[in-house]
This record gives C-alpha cells, structure tokens and sequence, in this order.
C-alpha cells in the first residue's frame, strides 16, 4: 500500500537529490515499498552526509517548512530539514547517527549495499532489505523490530 502523493513528491524530489553525489539514501517505509513490500507511507525520509544536507537545504529552500535542527538525544544524532513537497511531508537528515552499545554508529556506514532503482528515469538509492534490517534493529524501538521482522518474513517468501 503507497500513498500516491508520495510517489508524485518523489517524482519532484528527485531531479533535486540526482544533482547531488550518490552519498544519498531513501530510508524507511517509502524505500520498503519500493522493493516490493506493502507498507504504508505518509512521508519520505532520506539521509545524507552534512554536505549534501546544506546542498538540499539551498536547491528545496522554497519548499522548506521548518528551520534545520539539530536532533540530539539518547537514541538519535542528526541535523534535520524538513520540507513539504506536493501534499508530502520530506525529512533530510544530515549525519544521522544511531547510539549503540559502542557508541555513535553513521547510518550512511551502515548502509553497504546501495540498490539504485530508476524511477521515471532518475535515480533512487535505497539500503538492501539486509542493510534496512540492521538499521531498524540498530534503533531498537518496538515499531523497529515489528518492521525488521516483516522484512525477514517477506525475504523468506
């Protein structure tokens, strides 16, 4: 299941995020949808380094809805932009980082495996099933893991 104001936001987004180098990566529900899994997605959250965030942040300044800011808490590091593209809400988190055991783990580290899609002609990278596993368990929260947990069922099919 999509909302097809995403896909449409996508299709605006996209000639944006394809002037960008490739260190890019659409995360959560919309990236799930696009390898086949039907989940339900009211948003588009992408990750980026701090770089291609400030770039972002100039090319998308007319759709931007809230100041960038900084997220700093005892799970999640990241600057955040947020936009609103074609009915769409759009988050771009610069750095995101994950605490773990360790400490502060990069979720652009942790995402090995960039699969490209082509969608209308651009450019979508988005983490492997696998990678996306290991980001949702690294968070740890129970809507993570529920996730984490479909993902390995569809994987088995």
């Amino acid at each position: 299941m999509y909302n097809s104001l995403v896909l449409n936001s996508l299709n605006t987004l996209l000639p944006f995020l394809n002037s960008l180098n490739q260190n890019w990566c659409l995360v959560g529900s919309t990236s799930l949808i696009l390898h086949g899994l039907e989940n339900k997605s009211e948003e588009i959250d992408i990750v980026t380094d701090l770089e291609g965030s400030k770039k972002l942040e100039k090319l998308l300044e007319k759709f931007k809805i809230k100041p960038t800011r900084m997220i700093h808490n005892d799970h999640y590091d990241s600057a955040i932009t947020e936009y609103y593209i074609d009915g769409t809400h759009i988050s771009i988190l610069g750095d995101l980082k994950l605490k773990v055991a360790e400490g502060w783990v990069r979720i652009l580290e942790i995402i090995r495996n960039k699969e490209i899609f082509d969608f209308n002609g651009y450019k979508v990278f988005i983490p492997s099933l696998s990678d996306q596993v290991k980001i949702l368990r690294l968070g740890g929260r129970k809507k993570d893991m529920v996730q984490a947990e479909k993902i390995l069922s569809f994987l088995k099919e």
